[in-house]
């Protein structure tokens, strides 16, 4: 009897021993699915403050996009306000070369609506084969018909060689022309200078005719040549596009 009073006084220990771990883990089952419903509240806070932050960050780009678009058109504007302007200014110049050249053939005595329409096709296929552009040449063409009393063949041979010149020494057009222009007077210091190859020729007697085929026959196609070269054909492609302009411009 004793032995039996034992045993059941054991189990009756061990039983609450096994309620007391029993309610221990539920407590602990408890507490973790407290523990987990605030973290999966808090997961979903933050992917709703995601959420907003995308609505943020896509409302930012388009108001970027916007703002990009309206400089960009902005830009285009004043590009295009720009080269309006240029092709106006283009027109204007080249109007202003013809009627500068006209003039000085009116004092020669040598005007007429063809000698300028002439000149000006001649002017243009010196630019299509050097870098001056048509308005400069029609420019040094008129000041040498206005100093060296030059017209027709003679005036257009004399704005060739002070093309070729202008090449050969890096010099401005006018400035070649200038020389070319004197030494059509007699006064060939200048072109000497530039070219001394034709004292000779001026101490002998020759005369400016004769100074134009001494240079033309030791610098002809220098000009034409130097559009071959990378400086050259960037000149040559700037007259295009003004070229280009200026019809836009009449």
């Amino acid at each position: 009897l004793a032995a039996t009073a034992e045993a059941t006084a054991q189990a009756a220990v061990e039983q609450e021993g096994l309620a007391n771990s029993s309610q221990q883990v539920t407590q602990a089952v408890s507490g973790t699915s407290r523990e987990l419903g605030v973290l999966i509240n808090n997961i979903t806070t933050a992917i709703s403050g995601f959420s907003d932050f995308e609505k943020i960050s896509s409302n930012l780009s388009k108001a970027i996009l916007a703002v990009g678009v309206a400089v960009s058109s902005v830009k285009i504007l004043q590009f295009i306000t720009g080269e309006i302007k240029a092709s106006v200014n283009a027109f204007q110049e080249a109007e202003d070369a013809t009627n500068r050249f006209g003039i000085a053939l009116a004092s020669l005595g040598k005007f007429s609506a063809t000698a300028v329409s002439d000149f000006r096709e001649f002017a243009r296929e010196i630019q299509r084969t050097t870098r001056f552009t048509d308005e400069a040449v029609t420019a040094a063409g008129a000041l040498i018909a206005q100093i060296g009393r030059l017209s027709g063949q003679e005036l257009r041979e004399a704005t060739e060689v002070a093309a070729q010149l202008a090449v050969v020494l890096g010099k401005d057009l006018q400035v070649a022309a200038f020389a070319v222009a004197k030494a059509a007077t007699g006064s060939t210091q200048a072109l000497q200078r530039m070219f001394p190859a034709i004292k000779d020729i001026t101490e002998a007697g020759g005369d400016f005719s004769a100074v134009l085929k001494t240079i033309s026959a030791q610098l002809g196609g220098v000009a034409q040549a130097d559009v071959l070269t990378f400086s050259g054909s960037v000149a040559r492609l700037k007259n295009q596009w003004r070229e280009l302009l200026e019809t836009l411009g009449s």
